[in-house]
């Protein structure tokens, strides 16, 4: 699952039940920061994290992705950051 959360997640006081669930029910395979300039003010900043429900053929990858975006105004750090994804996914999924 792909899914859009507040940047700071793993501090709201729902943090505990996510923990929970990323300890017994899916695998983090990667938080995805979003670019602060998309955002009018700190609180309502959103990073995308990638779950992956456990089962036969899941696995956690060996390397969680961690990134931040640093803009989408510029097409070449996109560019970056898709092949840098690219690359993760080929050696993590």
């Amino acid at each position: 699952g792909i899914f859009l959360l507040p940047a700071n997640f793993l501090e709201t006081q729902q943090a505990p039940q996510l923990k929970k669930l990323f300890t017994e029910k899916v695998y983090l395979q990667g938080i995805i920061q979003l670019p602060d300039e998309l955002f009018l003010n700190k609180e309502s900043r959103k990073s995308i994290i990638l779950l992956q429900n456990r089962g036969e053929h899941a696995r956690q990858a060996e390397e969680v992705l961690v990134a931040k975006l640093a803009t989408l105004k510029d097409p070449v750090k996109i560019t970056e950051f898709f092949k840098q994804f690219e690359d993760w996914k080929a050696s993590n999924l």
